[in-house]
This record gives structure tokens, sequence and C-alpha cells, in this order.
């Protein structure tokens, strides 16, 4: 059977008031399949293999947003409330990491005018990426 591609799992993410020291050192790896993964860094040419795994958010930021998550769901239990306020203020956080990177390419593509076909191929897939995510 079939994963459904809008599901995700449930990742760590730690309220911005957490000093780095109390973060997790590093959340396991584990792959994430094809069709769920896209990154492009705004500094590295766009040129991920259709096989390659990417992700919509740096690398750092992920991690950083699943290190919170992580924290925010340990602590429903002794503060639901709290763990409800600061979930909600770490997708906020998430939500405006994810406009910038879009902003970046959708500004990238506006300053370099006759962007090679693979470029803006690479930049819809991740368009794509998101809109599977979404819906």
């Amino acid at each position: 059977m079939r994963a459904d591609p809008r599901q995700t799992p449930t990742e760590p993410i730690v309220p911005a008031s957490v000093p780095a020291e109390e973060l997790p050192a590093k959340p396991p790896a584990r792959p994430a399949p094809a069709a769920l993964t896209a990154e492009v860094p705004s500094d590295v040419p766009i040129s991920a293999s259709a096989t390659e795994a990417i992700s919509l958010l740096p690398d750092d930021a992920a991690t950083r947003f699943r290190a919170r998550w992580e924290l925010i769901q340990s602590g429903f239990v002794d503060d639901p409330r709290r763990s409800v306020e600061e979930a909600g203020a770490l997708i906020e956080e998430a939500l405006n990491q994810l406009r910038a990177v879009f902003d970046e390419k959708r500004g990238h593509m506006q300053r370099n005018g006759n962007l090679p076909t693979e470029d803006l191929r690479q930049t819809l897939r991740h368009y794509r990426l998101l809109l599977n995510r979404l819906f």
C-alpha cells in the first residue's frame, strides 16, 4: 500500500527560548521518500537528480525545527496549552522561512532572466513538491 504524501512523520521541534546546549545532539537520520523531498540551497546551482532526496528547507533549519517540535511534543502532558501555543508559533516561523526560500527562488529567476531549462525544471519540481505536501 502506498503512503499518503500529505502525511509526515512526527518530527522534533524546539521552542525558540530553548538554549542551543539543551537541544538534542542530532535527530536520528531516516531516509525520506523521493516523492516527499526536495532541497536546493540558494548558493548552489539547481541540479538535483530525479532520485535524489530533497527538502523544502535547508538541512540546518529543518533540524532545528524538528528538535523544537520534539520538545514541544514532550511538554504536552505537563502543559497542553503551552505546547499548542509553542507549536503555533513554530508553524508560523517555519512558514515564514519556507516563504523566504520560495521568494529567493522567484527573485533568482527574475534577476537571471534567461535561465537554463534545467534550472526552471528543478524550480517547478520544488513548487510541485510543496503543493503535493499541502494537498
